[in-house]
C-alpha cells in the first residue's frame, strides 16, 4: 500500500490537512491513518477578521471524508513505526504503507498531576464520556489547572460542589488579566452568594484589584518580566466541547464553588479498602507517572470538620487538605511524539517536534501539525504558539501547503495566519477574542493598557507600547476585532487618538477608513 501523502491522526490538524490536500492536489492519492473510527472537523468557519475566525468542531465518522477527497483511504489503525530512510509506516497490525511526505498530527495527551483512578484529564471524546459518568454520582470535585478547560468545567458544573485549585492569582490567567477575572466574577458564582462573598475577600486578600467602570481608563502598566517554561490519546475535544456532553447530577442542591488561589496539590491521599495509599505528585508532571511513591498509611486521618468518607484527600501547598469525589487534571498537555523509528527527530524543550517555518522536520519529507509539533522558526513580533484549537487548523492546512509546493517544486511563502496570534472562543458564555501579544507577551513588562468595561456586557483591553497597539482582549460583543487587527499589523501610531480610542460615544473605525 502506498500514497503521495499519509497523514497520521484523526485529530483537527490532521483532518484540516486531509481536506486542505482535497483541495490543492486531489489527483494525489493519500491516506489518512487514525487510531479511532471518529474524527474532528472544523465546520462553520465564519471570519471575524482578516486573521481571527471562529468555527465549530464536529465529530464525525472517518468514512465521511472519503468523499472529499476521490483518492483518500481511511485506515483505522495505530502507527507502531516509521522508517524515515526508507518512507514505510508499520501499523499494529502489520499493514505497511509507503509514502512520499507524511504529515504527524497526533496532538497531545493530558498532563495528569498523579496517576491514580480518581485522577482523570479532560482532553478527548472518551475523557469526558468518564467524566461524565462520574459526575452523575459526585458531591464534590476538585478541579486543577486554571486555562480553558478547567474554567469551561466550573462554568458548567451544577448541582455539585467545586473546588478549584490554581496556582494564579485570578482565573483563567492562561488567557485573561485580573480584570477580566473580576468580569467575569457574577458569572462564576451565579447562584451562590456566599461564594461570591468569599472571592471578594479572597481577591482583596490577593491585591487582586477591582477595574472602576470608567468607559475610558487607562492605565500604567508595568508587568514583572515572564518566566517561560521550562518544560495515544484521541483528537482534542475542540471549542464549546461541553455543548455535545451532558454535565448531570441528580442532587438538586445550588452548587457552592471555593477558589483556591497561588497553589498546587503536593499530595493525594486515596481510600484503599481500611487503609489509606499516599500518593505523592510531582513537580514535573509530565514525568509524575515514573515517579510516584505509593504507600501504605493506617494513621492517615482527615483534616477536623471534614467528611471522613471522601475516596480521596488532596493536600495543597498552601496547607489546606480537601476531600472529594475525584479530581480533575487539566494542567496542560504533553506532546504525543514518542513514534518509534522517529528517534532523530530534533525535539524541543516542551516534548514537540521541532519543525520549520515550513512545518518539516529536520528528517525529509517528514511534517508535523497541531499539538504535536513545537514552533522552531524566527516567530513574527505578534505571533506565539499555544497549543490551541486554532492553531490545530492553521499549521494543518498550513503543512497541506507546504507538502504539496515542495512536491511541486514551487515557490512559496507562511500563511499570513502566522503573523498575527487570533483566538476565539467563549468564557462563562461570553465571546472571547485574543489578538497578538493580549498579555504583553514578549514585551518585558514595559506597555500601557486602555481598558473599557460595561459589567455584564464587555470588557476591551488594549496592549499599547510606543503609541502602538500590540495586542487585545476582547470580551463580548465588541465589533473590534478587525479595527485591532489592522492595528497590530500596521503598526499605526495611535497615541494622538488618546482615550478616544475606547469612548463608545465615537465610532473609532470612522479614523481608520
Amino acid at each position: 500500500m502506498e500514497a503521495t501523502f499519509v497523514i497520521i491522526g484523526g485529530g483537527i490538524a490532521g483532518v484540516s490537512c486531509i481536506k486542505t490536500l482535497s483541495f490543492l492536489a486531489p489527483e494525489e492519492p493519500a491516506i489518512l491513518i487514525t487510531s479511532t473510527a471518529h474524527v474532528k472537523v472544523v465546520t462553520n468557519i465564519v471570519p471575524v477578521g482578516k486573521v481571527a475566525m471562529q468555527f465549530d468542531v464536529e465529530e464525525q465518522s472517518s468514512t465521511n471524508l472519503s468523499s472529499l477527497h476521490p483518492n483518500l483511504r481511511i485506515i483505522n489503525e495505530t502507527v507502531i513505526r516509521i522508517h524515515p530512510e526508507e518512507k514505510i509506516i508499520e501499523t499494529e497490525t502489520g499493514i505497511i504503507v509507503k509514502f512520499k511526505k507524511i504529515c504527524i498530527c497526533t496532538g497531545a495527551r493530558p498532563r495528569l498531576i498523579a496517576n491514580s483512578p480518581f485522577v482523570i484529564g479532560i482532553r478527548d471524546t472518551e475523557s469526558v464520556d468518564e467524566f461524565s459518568r462520574r459526575i452523575q454520582r459526585a458531591r464534590r470535585i476538585l478541579v486543577v489547572g486554571n486555562g480553558g478547560i478547567a474554567t469551561e468545567i466550573v462554568y458548567k458544573i451544577e448541582n455539585v460542589d467545586v473546588v478549584w485549585a490554581i496556582k494564579d492569582r485570578h482565573v483563567s490567567a492562561t488567557f485573561v488579566d485580573p480584570g477580566a477575572a473580576e468580569f467575569f466574577k457574577p458569572t462564576i458564582f451565579r447562584g451562590s452568594n456566599e461564594s461570591a462573598e468569599k472571592l471578594e475577600k479572597i481577591s482583596t486578600e490577593n491585591n487582586v484589584g477591582k477595574f472602576e467602570e470608567n468607559p475610558n481608563e487607562k492605565l500604567n502598566f508595568h508587568a514583572p518580566p515572564r518566566n517561560p517554561s521550562s518544560k495515544i490519546a484521541g483528537a482534542a475535544l475542540g471549542p464549546e466541547w461541553q455543548k455535545n456532553f451532558p454535565l448531570p447530577s441528580p442532587f438538586s442542591s445550588p452548587r457552592h464553588i471555593s477558589i483556591e488561589y497561588e497553589c498546587e496539590v503536593s499530595k493525594i491521599i486515596s481510600r484503599v479498602q481500611d487503609a489509606w495509599e499516599i500518593i505523592k505528585t510531582s513537580d514535573n508532571y509530565e514525568k509524575s507517572f515514573s515517579s510516584i511513591c505509593e504507600a501504605k498509611n493506617d494513621d492517615f486521618s482527615p483534616p477536623e470538620g471534614e467528611d471522613q468518607n471522601w475516596p480521596i484527600f488532596a493536600e495543597l501547598t498552601n496547607g489546606k487538605t480537601i476531600g472529594c469525589d475525584f479530581i480533575i487534571s487539566a494542567t496542560g498537555v504533553i506532546p504525543n511524539s514518542e513514534i518509534p523509528g522517529l528517534e532523530l527527530a530534533e525535539r524541543a524543550a516542551d516534548g514537540g517536534l521541532s519543525v520549520d517555518w515550513k512545518l518539516e522536520t529536520n528528517l525529509k519529507d517528514i511534517f508535523a501539525a497541531g499539538d504535536v509539533c513545537s514552533a522552531n522558526w524566527s516567530l513574527a513580533d505578534h505571533w506565539m504558539q499555544m497549543r490551541l484549537w486554532t492553531q490545530a487548523h492553521q499549521m494543518g492546512c498550513s503543512a497541506a501547503k507546504s507538502m504539496v509546493s515542495i512536491l511541486n517544486n514551487e515557490d512559496f511563502l507562511q500563511d499570513f495566519c502566522f503573523e498575527l496570534f487570533t483566538h476565539v472562543t467563549k468564557f462563562f458564555g461570553y465571546k472571547v477574542v485574543l489578538l497578538g501579544l493580549y498579555n504583553g507577551q514578549k514585551l518585558d513588562g514595559n506597555y500601557e493598557i486602555l481598558l473599557r468595561m460595561t459589567r455584564d456586557e464587555e470588557y476591551v483591553k488594549l496592549v499599547v507600547k510606543n503609541g502602538r497597539l500590540q495586542g487585545a482582549v476582547l470580551i463580548g460583543e465588541t465589533d473590534l476585532e478587525e479595527m485591532c487587527e489592522n492595528l497590530i499589523l500596521n503598526q499605526l501610531d495611535i497615541s494622538i487618538y488618546g482615550e478616544d480610542l475606547l469612548n463608545p460615544d465615537i465610532d473609532i473605525e470612522d479614523y481608520f477608513d
